[in-house]
C-alpha cells in the first residue's frame, strides 16, 4: 500500500506543473529577410505544444526540454516559402534525438495545425516529441511509453500520404516500432525499475528500493554493456546511466550485484 501511494504521489508530482519547452531558432544560414520572416515561429510552436495534453489531465509538455531548429536553405515563389532544416531534441535524461534531412513549407499568415491535419513542419516536432515523452514516461510506468510511440508510429502513417514522404519518413516510421523489439522492450523494464529504485533510495525507503535496483541490474545485465545508451543513426536513447546504477548499488551496499554490474560493464571496454 506504501508502495502504491509513493508510486502515485510521485506521479501527481511529475504532472503537476508541465514545463514550457525551450525552442532555439538558429538562422545564422537565411539572409536577413527570411529571418525576420520566421520571426515569432518558436513563439507559435511554444503554444502549439503547450496547449496540448501530453501527460495526465492538464495541457503542456510534463518533461524539461531543448528544441533547436537549424535552417540550412529556402526557396519560395509567388505563393509559397519552402525551408530545409534539421532539428535536435534533448532531455535531461541524456535522450536525444537529431534529424538533419527535414522540408516543410511555412506561411506567415497559416495558422499552423497539430495532428490533425498532418503538417510537415508541425508533424515532425510532435513525432519527435511524442519519442521523447515515451522514453520519460517509461521511468515512470512500466512500459508507460506505449501510447507514445504509438502516436509516433501514427504521425509516420500519416506522412504517407504527402510529397515529402521520400525525405526520411520511412526510417523514421522503422525508428518508431523500434521500441517494441525485444531489446529496447527490456531496457525500458530496466529503467523503470532503476528510477523506482532511485526514487524510493531518495525518501530513505530501503525496503522497497533494494527490488527494484536488483531487478533493473538483472534486466540490464541480459543485454550487452554498450546496449544501455542505444545509439541509432544520430539519436542517443540513454535508458539507463551506469555511474548512477553503481552510486545507488554503492549507497545501499549491495555489494553482490555491484561486483557483478561492473565486472559486466566491463566488457564494453575491452
Amino acid at each position: 500500500m506504501h508502495t502504491a501511494i509513493y508510486i502515485l504521489h510521485s506521479a501527481i508530482l511529475l504532472f503537476a506543473a508541465p514545463t514550457e519547452p525551450s525552442i532555439s531558432l538558429h538562422l545564422d544560414r537565411l539572409p536577413e529577410e527570411e529571418k525576420v520572416y520566421l520571426a515569432g515561429l518558436d513563439s507559435e510552436l511554444k503554444r502549439l505544444i503547450g496547449e496540448q495534453t501530453w501527460a495526465g489531465s492538464r495541457p503542456g509538455f510534463p518533461f524539461a526540454v531543448q528544441i533547436d531548429l537549424f535552417f540550412d536553405k529556402f526557396s519560395r515563389n509567388a505563393i509559397l516559402r519552402r525551408y530545409e532544416a534539421g532539428i535536435l531534441i534533448g532531455l535531461k535524461s541524456g535522450v536525444q534525438f537529431r534529424d538533419r534531412r527535414w522540408e516543410f513549407p511555412f506561411a506567415q499568415e497559416e495558422r499552423l495545425p497539430w495532428s490533425d491535419p498532418y503538417h510537415p513542419l508541425t508533424g515532425l516536432v510532435e513525432y519527435y516529441l511524442a519519442l521523447a515523452c515515451g522514453t520519460e514516461m517509461d521511468r515512470y510506468r512500466p512500459l508507460g511509453g506505449e501510447p507514445y510511440y504509438e502516436r509516433a508510429r501514427m504521425i509516420a502513417q500519416a506522412a504517407r500520404f504527402e510529397a515529402l514522404y521520400a525525405l526520411g519518413w520511412e526510417e523514421r516510421r522503422r525508428l518508431a516500432e523500434k521500441f517494441s523489439d525485444s531489446l529496447w522492450v527490456t531496457l525500458r523494464k530496466a529503467a523503470y525499475h532503476f528510477e523506482s529504485g532511485r526514487r524510493f533510495l531518495a525518501v530513505d525507503n530501503i525496503e522497497d528500493a533494494v527490488p527494484h535496483l536488483a531487478e533493473a541490474v538483472h534486466l540490464a545485465m541480459s543485454t550487452a554493456p554498450e546496449n544501455l545508451e542505444l545509439k541509432y543513426g544520430d539519436h542517443v536513447i540513454r535508458f539507463v546511466d551506469r555511474q548512477k546504477v553503481v552510486d545507488a548499488l554503492t549507497a545501499l551496499e549491495m555489494w553482490d550485484e555491484l561486483d557483478e554490474f561492473e565486472e559486466w560493464a566491463k566488457e564494453s571496454e575491452e
